[in-house]
C-alpha cells in the first residue's frame, strides 16, 4: 500500500541503541497496522464521496444554468404572446368599427336610393343611430 510506506522508515539496519528500538517499532507497526488500514479505507471512502459530491455539484450547476436559460426563453415567449394578444384585440376593435361604419354607410345609401326613387317614409328621413365602442371614443361626424 502506498499510504503505509512511512511504516518502513527506521526499520533498516541501525547501530547502537537504535538496534533496541527496531523490534519495538516492528511490534508496534504490526499492532497498529489494522487500525491504519481501516483508516485508509475510511479516508478513501470519503475521497470517493467527495468526488461524487463534486460530480453532482457540477451536474446541478449545469441543470441550474439550463433552467435559467429555459426560464428566460419562456419569459420572452410569454412577452411575445402578450404583445400578439394585444395586437389581435386592437385588430378586433378595428374590425368592429369598420363593420359598424359599413352598416351605417349601407343605411345611408339605402335612404339616398329611396329618396331618389321617391319612396321615402317618415322614419327613414333621419340617418340611423351610430353606435361606438367605449374604448374607441365617439364617432367623428
Amino acid at each position: 500500500m502506498r499510504d503505509l510506506l512511512f511504516f518502513n522508515t527506521g526499520c533498516e539496519a541501525a547501530r547502537g541503541i537504535r538496534r533496541v528500538l527496531v523490534p519495538f517499532r516492528l511490534l508496534l507497526r504490526r499492532l497498529l497496522l489494522p487500525f491504519f488500514e481501516r483508516l485508509v479505507e475510511i479516508l478513501q471512502g470519503f475521497d470517493l464521496d467527495l468526488k461524487q459530491v463534486a460530480e453532482r455539484q457540477g451536474k446541478l450547476e449545469t441543470l441550474c444554468r439550463d433552467s435559467e436559460v429555459q426560464a428566460n426563453s419562456l419569459h420572452q415567449d410569454f412577452a411575445a404572446l402578450a404583445k400578439r394578444q394585444s395586437d389581435l384585440e386592437a385588430f378586433q376593435l378595428d374590425y368592429d368599427a369598420l363593420v359598424r361604419r359599413l352598416a351605417a354607410l349601407e343605411d345611408h345609401i339605402d335612404i339616398l336610393y329611396r329618396q331618389g326613387r321617391g319612396i321615402v317614409a317618415a322614419n327613414d328621413a333621419q340617418p340611423p343611430m351610430q353606435f361606438y365602442h367605449p374604448e374607441a371614443g365617439a364617432p367623428q361626424i
